[in-house]
């Protein structure tokens, strides 16, 4: 299929970029005997995990924190390398095929069998789109503009298109972008299919325990080649000091989001690795649109006394980037001219418009987690030592990350929520649009004014002109104090020195991209 605008690549080539291919084909060089190749080949894999996950249903969630173990079952439409880059998965070819971006068509990967043994075709992709579209799905608001699938013979596929969907090509590998069997899945139900999940990914379940770990064994006949590692588990460890335990004790072989001052002392074990290097997560405050949020001179003191990079400097130790936006420096639509100035005495001066001061301080709630990410707290409660100084008095609230999910759902966060916003694929909408967009299920910040901005720039076939604009809707944003950045996130991982192992600015642990030496 070579149409305007697709995009085609051979398996040789894949093999190439994805990495798979040097682990497929490079254990005679790295292995200097039959016995220790044996070794590599029966050696299993343990990652002390921090969270887990929802539910088997990968295609109704936007948790970002369980596409890791997920992806390790299922396969998606494309995926991505390490930098971000978007490349092919099941979709050997895809693209849109006429100038006003409404039809997209695809090829599939020939020779591509779901766990169960059956082979994965365009059935199987329409029966996903369509499920992924359907009514009460959490993402139909993004699928729905697929008007109709097409099955254009086995293995392909066009779409029509409602309306133009800019971000497609980006939500092909983000969130709940999965493949799933259509056979199997009409066969047993959701239930049996949450109960016994069947993908095309590189590994099959073994074995769940909700709340303990996740057991997976190499699919054999996985389409790009076995897995070098046979085993592997992830192991639900929430608080951040057992997951240092754990990879000290060799009980796991990694893990990450570990607390700072244990990454620099484990640093030193010599018989371990660490890498942190800066990934596609901005930290921020959402800000709710409820008292005292709505009085726009409390946002911006809140927003102008938080010294960011005293923050980064020694509370996180440079475990992170001071920045000043929805979007940083990985995504399409980086404003690196967006800045927010410290400064206290600006805003006490705002909150004394209000009616506020240090000795009547406006009061609020500010929600966190605890050890989800590395610094989380302490970094809420640096900020909130900030305000302190300007005249707010915010009393923090704890609550671990499902909590979070449910209350945003629901539009109950408090006036200001501490979260980790990542944006696996660079696209603006999946930064500033989500977050922002009121009738989106990840908003809390739901105003006329900011929708008016954003609407429109969900169906902008033009690129350049969508980037400038969502530039400019973020600055917008900022200025008026409807979010609070912070920093962009530096993942903390650790893993055995004989561990090969690549990090993603995604955030992906993926133990198929992974390889004993």
């Amino acid at each position: 299929m070579e149409k305007k605008g697709m995009k085609k690549i051979d398996r040789r080539t894949f093999l190439k970029y994805s990495g798979a291919g040097a682990l497929a084909f490079s254990s005679g060089a790295m292995m200097n005997s039959f016995v220790r190749d044996a070794f590599a080949a029966d050696r299993g894999l343990t990652i002390a995990y921090n969270a887990d996950i929802p539910s088997w249903d990968a295609m109704n969630s936007v948790f970002p924190t369980a596409q890791s173990p997920w992806k390790c079952v299922f396969d998606q439409f494309t995926t991505q390398k390490q930098d971000l880059t978007i490349i092919p998965e099941i979709f050997s070819e895809y693209g849109y095929t006429d100038k006003a971006k409404l039809r997209f068509e695809a090829k599939i990967q020939k020779g591509v069998k779901f766990h169960n043994g059956d082979e994965l075709t365009a059935e199987d992709v329409k029966f996903s789109f369509d499920r992924m579209k359907s009514e009460g799905m959490v993402l139909q608001f993004i699928w729905g503009a697929i008007e109709e699938t097409k099955v254009t013979g086995k293995h392909s596929i066009r779409c029509k298109l409602s309306k133009p969907f800019p971000s497609m090509i980006a939500w092909l590998c983000f969130l709940g972008s999965y493949v799933y069997p259509k056979k199997y899945f009409d066969k047993v139900g959701l239930q049996g299919f949450l109960r016994k999940p069947i993908g095309s990914g590189p590994y099959s379940v073994a074995e769940h325990i909700k709340g303990s770990h996740l057991k997976l064994t190499a699919f054999e006949d996985y389409w790009r080649g076995p897995a070098k590692i046979k085993k592997s588990t992830f192991r639900f460890v929430t608080e951040p000091t057992s997951r240092v335990a754990e990879i000290e004790s060799g009980s796991s072989d990694l893990t990450f989001e570990v607390p700072v001052e244990e990454f620099t002392r484990l640093g030193k074990n010599p018989n371990l690795k660490t890498v942190a290097q800066p990934v596609s997560d901005v930290v921020h405050f959402f800000v709710n649109d409820i008292e005292p949020m709505l009085d726009e001179n409390v946002r911006l003191a809140a927003t102008m006394a938080i010294d960011r990079e005293a923050i980064v400097k020694y509370v996180l130790q440079d475990m992170g980037i001071p920045i000043y936006g929805l979007n940083c420096p990985e995504y399409a639509a980086y404003n690196p001219d967006l800045t927010i100035p410290y400064d206290p005495i600006t805003a006490e001066r705002l909150l004394a418009v209000s009616g506020y001061s240090k000795e009547n301080p406006v009061k609020f709630t500010v929600q966190t987690t605890n050890g989800f990410v590395a610094k989380d707290f302490e970094v809420v409660q640096a900020v909130v030592g900030m305000w302190k100084k300007v005249g707010i008095d915010a009393k923090i609230e704890v609550y671990d990350i499902a909590k979070h999910f449910e209350l945003r759902a629901a539009d109950q966060l408090a006036p200001i929520a501490f979260y980790v916003w990542g944006n696996a694929t660079g696209d603006p909408e999946n930064s500033t649009g989500h977050t922002m967009f009121g009738p989106s299920p990840h908003s809390t910040w739901d105003t006329e004014d900011v929708d008016a901005l954003i609407g429109p720039l969900l169906s902008e076939g033009d690129y350049k002109k969508r980037m400038q604009l969502y530039k400019s809707a973020e600055w917008y944003i900022v200025n008026h104090g409807m979010v609070i950045p912070l920093y962009q996130r530096k993942q903390p991982i650790v893993y055995k020195k004989n561990l090969r192992f690549k990090p993603y600015a995604n955030n992906w642990i993926l133990p198929y991209y992974m390889e004993w030496i």
